[in-house]
């Protein structure tokens, strides 16, 4: 897995997962706010995308490898 990422990349990733699964993650200027573990968002994740058109699967499957 690349290992540097830009800041702009992380900043997409944080507001698209907070969007996914809100209330899990929040976003606050230039802090970042967990209120879940790791394993609870990643399961929330996986439902998020199960119930998401089957158009859009593919996408957040990459996105969230």
């Amino acid at each position: 897995m690349k290992k540097d990422y830009s800041t702009i990349q992380v900043r997409e990733w944080l507001i698209l997962l907070s969007n996914l699964v809100p209330g899990s993650v929040t976003i606050d200027g230039d802090y970042v706010g967990v209120q879940a573990s790791a394993q609870i968002i990643k399961e929330r994740v996986h439902k998020a995308i199960n119930d998401m058109p089957l158009g859009y699967q593919p996408l957040y499957d990459e996105i969230f490898k």
